[in-house]
This record gives C-alpha cells, structure tokens and sequence, in this order.
C-alpha cells in the first residue's frame, strides 16, 4: 500500500487533489495518481510513501503554468499588397493571463479569398505554426492575381475557442497594358463623328486600375499630332479601368491613328485606326442578312446589307437594265455587322452567280478572290476571301467591281458578305444586287 501527499506552492501538505490519494502496487510493483485541475500556479511536489514504511519515499514534481487566454494579430494586419506580390509577415501573438507569452503552443491558419471560397493549400506561406519564445507564430499570404479581401483567420490548436481574423487586401499591380476594346478601323465620311472609341487599363494579371489619367493625341496623314477634333484630350481610368472618346474626323481623307498613352509611362501607349473617305455613297437597301454556321445550320443576326449598281456617273440602284455591256458600272456594297462581331477577324466573302440568256442556257457561280475568280461548287468550306479583315468595323464599304462587261449579256446576282474564324457565314440573303446585261 503507498499513500500519497501533495504540497502546494503556498507549502500546505494535503492529500486532497490527489486521484487517488492511495494506492495498491500492480504486478509489476508500480502505483499512479493524478493532480485534479488547479487555478493555483506555481510547483506541486507529490510525495509517495510506503505505508508500512513511513521513511521509504518518493518524489515528483508538477508545475501548473498560465493557460492560454488571449491570441491577437500583432503586425501585419489589414494591410494592401498589389497582385502578384507576396504579402508581409502576418504576426499572431499568443499570451496567458498574466500577458506572458505562450510558448510551443500550435496555431493553425485558415484563408478564405474575396469570394468566400477557402483556400486550402498555396494561398499562405505556412498554414500551422508553433510559437516561439516570444509567443508568436507567423505566415504571409502568396502572391496571388486575385484582387479583393482576402481572409486569414490563427486558430489555437487546443483552444479552438481562442481565434482571432484579419485581412489582407489584394490591389490591382502597376499598370502593364493598354488596350483598345472598342472602336478600331472606323472608316468615316469626312467631317463625321465616330463612334465610341474606349481604351482598357490592366496590371499584368488583367486587372482593371482606376483613377489614372490617359492623354490623347491625333496623328494625321502626313505625320502632324494635332489635338483638334477630340472630344477630350485626357481622361481619368473608371472603375473598370476605362476611358473613352468620341472624333469629329477632319476633312482631309487620310488613315488617321487616334494614340492613348499612360500620363505617367509614355511608353504604355495603344492606337486606333480611323480612315477617312469622301463621302459614303448612298446604297439601296438589301434588308437583314441571314447567318449560318460551319455546317451549314441557319443561325440568328442582326446585320443588315446595302447595295447596288451605278451606270458611271449616276445614282446607284438594286437592280439596272444594262443595254450597253460596253458602258462603265460602279458596283459596292455595305454591310452594318452584326453588333457580337465587331472587332473580330473575318473573310469577305463575293460571290457572282451568272446565268446566259443565248441557248443553251448556261449557269454558273464564281466566287471573287482577290487575284482570280474560280467556280464554286457550292461547298462553305471552299469558299476563297474576298479581303481580308483583321477587325471588322461597325459598317464595311466593299467596292465590288469597277468596269465594263466586255459585251456580255445575261442576267448577274451578287452575294457578298464576311465569314468568321469560327466558320458562321453572314450574306445577304434576302435581297441581292441583280445586272441584266443585253
């Protein structure tokens, strides 16, 4: 039998506390017991002695130690990093009762990004930490492109009732690329106002920046950077790291290059090219196009066609009575494109299908390259490019044919219009430009 006794930090003997306070050796000649729980700090000194034995005794030692009471965020809280670019070490302090801090205690580290969804792996540098000598445990937040509150929250291992939040705030880097995103290759009667034209300011993770000034200049034909004509000669980025203007074109016909340029880089700069003409011919109305796919599917779109024939010089009409095969004939055509293929790359698209009035009766399709004109045996996918368009603009003037018809006769269609990337083919359907030639 050993019974047991405990002396406390204040020097009282007891052998209350104890669990149990007496106990039978096992097999093996071995006794336990337990301190109960204790507010009172300081060194225990559990004494265990033979029963039958008084003098034959042995010691232990327990210290009971503050508890952690309190975690808090001691550097790096709420603070502003820009994309890309990781933060500065977030520094969690972990403290006792007293303010003492709490060594070799693990703190675990949670993130959550702007969108609420948590980030388990990649997002911090260090997602569990033990603290040091001084308390404290720290990770920082990796680069990231995405901009926002971002939020860290140190958890006590074991204490989940201790915790303590912060944020770090991701911004948009510094300014990487200006970039048209409406508006290019406007072809424009002199004299006439453009349409919208707005440029796009974005970090190197595209990322709008607000609040920076774009400057504004017009390169003329020869060479000249004028500022007339402008709507505006700067602008201050939105929300959405936007800025737009609109131009009333000179006069003067030319290719005219409209340049944006960063008020603080004068090396992040992007251009729109706008080219004036005389004035637009007034064409007769072919009504809506119709749309297709690659396949052949008939799809939905909004643009619409002109077009028509004028005898050299005259008024340009739908369909002419041509009595004179030898006479010269001026034939275009405009497309208002479809507003979802602005600024697309495309094929323009001409084909003439000519039917012989003398017997035998003979039909046939050309289509209108840009060096040779070749049959059509009908198949979409042999279709050859008319022109080819890096950006299609809102209206396309196409100057078709200029010329005679060499004596001639029969009855000519004209079909014209563009073919995306993606193979969808816009024409004009419903109406075409129809010669009879005599």
């Amino acid at each position: 039998m050993v019974n047991f006794y405990v002396k406390t930090p204040t020097g009282e003997t007891t052998n209350t506390g104890l669990d149990p306070s007496t106990a039978t050796s096992n097999g093996y000649g071995q006794v336990t017991t337990r301190l109960a729980s204790t507010d009172l700090k300081g060194t225990y000194t559990i004494t265990a002695a033979l029963a039958s034995e008084g003098t034959l005794i042995a010691r232990a030692f327990v210290q009971v130690i503050p508890a952690a009471a309190a975690i808090t965020v001691i550097n790096g809280g709420s603070q502003m990093v820009p994309a890309g670019a990781d933060s500065s070490d977030i520094t969690f302090s972990v403290i006792d009762e007293q303010g003492n801090p709490k060594t070799g205690l693990t703190v675990n580290f949670n993130l959550v990004d702007p969108k609420g969804n948590p980030i388990s792996e990649d997002g911090l540098t260090a997602y569990t930490a033990e603290t040091d000598d001084n308390g404290q445990a720290i990770t920082r937040l990796k680069g990231t492109h995405t901009v926002g509150n971002h939020t860290l929250t140190g958890v006590l291992e074991n204490n989940t009732a201790l915790f303590i939040g912060t944020s770090v705030i991701v911004v948009a880097g510094s300014a990487a690329q200006l970039t048209v995103i409406e508006g290019e290759n406007q072809t424009l009667s002199g004299g006439k106002m453009s349409a919208m034209i707005r440029f796009k300011l974005t970090d190197a993770f595209k990322n709008a920046l607000s609040g920076e000034v774009i400057n504004f200049q017009l390169k003329t034909p020869t060479g000249e950077f004028i500022g007339t004509g402008l709507s505006t000669t700067l602008a201050t980025t939105n929300i959405n790291g936007e800025v737009s203007l609109r131009l009333q074109v000179p006069e003067t016909q030319g290719t005219y290059t409209l340049i944006a340029t960063l008020a603080t880089s004068e090396t992040l700069t992007a251009h729109v090219t706008l080219q004036v003409t005389e004035a637009l011919p007034t064409l007769p109305s072919l009504g809506f196009g119709a749309a297709v796919d690659k396949s052949g599917q008939p799809i939905n779109t909004t643009a619409r066609f002109y077009g028509g024939t004028a005898q050299t010089p005259g008024h340009f009409n739908q369909e002419i009575v041509l009595e004179n095969a030898d006479q010269s004939v001026s034939i275009q055509g405009m497309i208002k494109v479809d507003s979802r293929h602005i600024g697309q790359p495309a094929d323009i698209i001409v084909v003439v299908s000519y039917q012989s009035i003398e017997p035998p009766p003979v039909t046939v399709m050309l289509m209108l390259g840009e060096a040779s004109a070749p049959v059509w045996d009908g198949q979409l996918s042999h279709l050859i490019p008319f022109k080819r368009l890096d950006n299609l603009p809102e209206s396309y003037l196409l100057n078709i044919y200029e010329g005679t018809f060499g004596g001639l006769s029969g009855k000519v269609q004209i079909y014209f219009g563009y073919r995306l990337d993606n193979g969808i083919i816009v024409y004009n359907a419903n109406e075409v430009i129809s010669l009879l030639l005599k």
